[in-house]
């Protein structure tokens, strides 16, 4: 009886034995298979890491190569808007124009372009679901820095298709054109024709559209400049930020100057039906232009603010500054020097001169 009661205790604590062995063998496998895990979650991370530091260099280079370009439109509208002090100055100076006859040429026959880049952007577009949480804010800010893409595009675009009017114009209707393009030289006839109203038109929609362009240019290189420095300074580069990235554009030179109320110089010549009255309002960052006919008042429009930047310009630089009313080649423009706004049109004959008032 003892012996088959031992037996049976013996048999009890040999299964609660082998119990207790086979949960131990289970929790083990578990903790493995979690710890398994973890390990290829963390490689997956790292490796998510490692390519998203391989992307944000290559955006680094996009950025940097896109600032660089930037400077070059800017510049370019600067010189334009140096030209046009020549251009459509009264009376007119032959002499001037003769010796301006290169810019000329250039300004209505070529365009700059100003094209993104933005290969890392799509590589991080890929993997952006699993990009760390302190590198979500990073993407983020990017996406919003590469939405201009699509405006600046469309300003490229406009922008060359008035450039190619100004040439298919010319071409038909221009005899001499097409000789001075062949001889690389603009003769006596060019200088005469950039005298015309007609030369003075292509001008003023070449100046507006390069002018738009460098609008979006200077937008979007102070937040590419800023991108640049947060991404630079997250991967904790060991590389110094370029130093053109300091060449910022002064888009707010002369602004409070600019803004005030300006009162209509009649003269024998002038048209009574325009406005007698302007007045320039600074709201934020746009300057808004409001006029005033007999006893009526328009709804006031966004100017482009484009004063030439005081880091960035050619060294002949004027004081002029140069603003749009919008991106339609024949709006009026506006140009303003010592507390006088001159606004020329071309659908008459002739421009309108207002003072500031005291």
């Amino acid at each position: 009886m003892y012996q088959q009661l031992t037996r049976a205790s013996g048999a009890q604590n040999n299964t609660v034995t082998m119990m207790l062995f086979a949960l131990m063998e289970v929790v083990m496998i578990v903790v493995g298979i979690v710890m398994a895990n973890r390990l290829e979650q963390q490689k997956e991370l790292n490796d998510v890491m490692e390519d998203a530091k391989v992307l944000l260099l290559e955006v680094l280079d996009d950025l940097d190569r896109d600032i660089a370009t930037s400077a070059t439109v800017i510049r370019h509208h600067a010189t334009a808007s140096e030209l046009a002090d020549i251009v459509f100055q009264t009376p007119v100076d032959v002499s001037a124009l003769a010796g301006a006859k290169r810019d000329i040429y250039r300004t209505i026959r070529f365009y700059s372009t100003f094209d993104i880049h933005n290969k890392g952007y799509q590589g991080l577009e890929t993997i952006h679901e699993d990009l760390p949480t302190e590198w979500i804010g990073l993407y983020e800010s990017l996406g919003v820095v590469m939405e201009q893409t699509d405006v600046i595009e469309e300003y490229n675009k406009r922008y060359r298709e008035v450039i190619y009017d100004n040439i298919d114009h010319n071409i038909q209707h221009h005899a001499w054109w097409n000789f001075d393009t062949h001889h690389r030289q603009q003769g006596e006839d060019f200088v005469a024709w950039s005298a015309t109203h007609e030369a003075q038109a292509q001008v003023h929609r070449a100046l507006n559209y390069i002018g738009n362009l460098a609008h979006a240019a200077i937008q979007y290189r102070l937040a590419a400049v800023d991108m640049y420095r947060d991404i630079h300074t997250a991967l904790k580069a060991d590389f110094p930020i370029p130093a053109h990235h300091n060449e910022r554009p002064n888009t707010l030179s002369n602004i409070e100057d600019i803004a005030g109320a300006y009162t209509r110089i009649k003269t024998p010549n002038d048209l009574d039906h325009f406005s007698d009255r302007l007045e320039l309002t600074l709201q934020d960052s746009s300057l808004m232009c409001t006029t005033f006919g007999p006893g009526s008042r328009s709804k006031g429009r966004e100017l482009l603010v484009l004063s030439p930047p005081s880091d960035m310009s050619t060294p002949t630089m004027t004081s002029d500054v140069l603003f749009f009313s919008g991106d339609k080649g024949r709006q009026p423009l506006f140009k303003w020097r010592n507390d006088t706004l001159d606004v020329i049109h071309f659908s008459i004959e002739r421009d309108s001169h207002y003072v500031k008032s005291r």
